[in-house]
């Protein structure tokens, strides 16, 4: 169980991948969009009720990060490091070349996710088991502005060109720094999925 808002279910969905169980979130904080119930409803929870509360299984982002794999509930981000400059980033779809953008990076959200950076960034919503990602630029500079939905059975290749400071393309999981990119990252559907207990409707 989680008790707070959607980063702190961020939080806990690595531990509770680490342990093979699934989430339960309590809202005590100011979105929510992650969790179940709310605090209100604790008084009236008991062991019955727990079990009647459906899971859904969600899709991760999934990729190998200094000799280990990882994994990203909502998004993986390629961002600036730098105020006032752009950064170059380079994509392929199943080693087919995309479109390049220049801006202030890029993210790729899983469905989850979707609803999160990506819709603020203008990125569409997308259903939880819609069996896809999608790919959203940050503050392009040009004509290529539009995300790109694609099939989760697919894999991505990024890779990113600072125009300045080698420091510039900068990695982050969730909305937690990974570190500086350098060469490529491949993206991928992970195997495992992250057992999310909801609200009955």
């Amino acid at each position: 169980m989680a008790f707070g808002g959607d980063g702190t279910m961020l939080r806990a969905a690595r531990v509770a991948l680490a342990a093979n169980r699934p989430l339960l979130g309590v809202n005590t904080g100011r979105l929510g969009y992650l969790c179940a119930l709310t605090e209100e409803d604790l008084a009236a929870f008991d062991e019955a009720a727990l079990r009647a509360l459906p899971v859904s299984n969600r899709t991760l982002i999934e990729y190998d990060w200094q000799g280990e794999t990882r994994r990203a509930l909502n998004e993986l981000t390629i961002a600036k490091n730098d105020y006032g400059t752009t950064l170059d980033v380079d994509a392929a779809l199943n080693g087919e070349k995309l479109d390049g953008w220049q801006g202030d990076g890029l993210l790729i959200a899983t469905p989850t996710g979707s609803s999160a950076y990506n819709l603020s960034a203008g990125g569409p919503r997308l259903l939880p088991d819609c069996g896809c990602f999608v790919l959203t630029p940050l503050c392009p500079t040009g004509l290529n502005r539009a995300p790109i939905v694609f099939p989760d059975s697919a894999s991505l290749t990024l890779s990113a060109a600072p125009r300045f400071s080698p420091q510039e393309a900068r990695v982050y999981a969730d909305g937690v720094f990974e570190g500086i990119l350098e060469g490529k990252l491949t993206l991928r559907r992970s195997e495992k999925t992250l057992r999310l207990l909801q609200r009955r409707a």
